[in-house]
């Protein structure tokens, strides 16, 4: 039986428009795994990314509570809160946001130097990320100078840097070619089974959503109810596929 990584208790994310609010996030209760691979799912507007920058840390609650074992995301000030996003998740956006003018191996290593460790021991998992990326050729190389699916690389790289326990991502294969979106969430999977780390994301996009192990399925900011998958196996796709197809399709999606 595998440990509850995270919880949310009650939570809520409010917004005001035109004079009104609405929760975008609406009272969710859910834990989230150790070592699972879960994908979030749901219409536009169903609150997706919004639980996702809660739960990471990046956006404030407006009530209720995330937790990390007893650790409660909103008894944090803001300068232990900024020191929980640098040392215990990693966060990968649809926009790789490499900064431009430094190479492949500078945008990863930059991340790791805002920490205590090592210039030597952060330079020295810059490298293994790389070659596990299936980057090291072109670590020394500009952002411009690369593909988008190698960007993308780059950026799930710098994420890990700082070797956190959950990795969560946005919409990370929404700007990438079919090619190139498949590299990418073969290195989400082999992350998620090879390096065992918990994987959280956000994405409209089926052929990601198999690869996960659990689908939670999102409708106007409250979970409407979530599916779990057997461990991803290459070999398995076309029945996963129809699955979760099936399991989004009676859910209206």
């Amino acid at each position: 039986m595998k440990e509850c990584m995270i919880k949310t208790k009650d939570l809520v994310k409010t917004f005001s428009s035109d004079g009104h609010d609405f929760n975008a996030v609406d009272h969710v209760n859910l834990e989230i795994y150790e070592e699972d691979f879960t994908v979030i799912m749901g219409r536009s507007g169903s609150g997706k990314s919004s639980l996702l920058y809660l739960m990471s840390g990046l956006d404030q609650m407006t009530s209720g509570d995330v937790f990390y074992g007893d650790l409660s995301l909103s008894s944090l000030n803001e300068n232990k809160a900024a020191r929980f996003r640098r040392e215990e998740i990693g966060f990968v956006f649809q926009a790789v946001n490499l900064i431009p003018n430094l190479s492949l191996l500078d945008n990863i290593t930059i991340a790791g130097f805002l920490t205590k460790r090592s210039r030597k021991d952060v330079e020295d998992e810059a490298h293994n990320l790389l070659s596990i990326m299936g980057l090291s050729n072109e670590k020394n190389r500009l952002p411009s100078m690369i593909s988008g699916g190698q960007a993308q690389r780059a950026a799930i790289a710098r994420s890990l840097i700082n070797k956190p326990k959950v990795l969560f991502a946005d919409e990370p294969t929404g700007s990438l070619n079919s090619s190139s979106t498949e590299v990418v969430l073969d290195t989400f999977s082999k992350i998620n089974q090879e390096l065992k780390k918990t994987i959280i994301m956000v994405t409209h996009d089926i052929k990601a959503a198999i690869r996960a192990d659990r689908i939670l399925f999102l409708k106007d900011g409250k979970v409407d109810g979530d599916i779990r998958l057997d461990c991803y196996h290459e070999n398995d796709k076309i029945n996963r596929e129809n699955q979760v197809l099936e399991y989004l399709q009676a859910k209206g999606w």
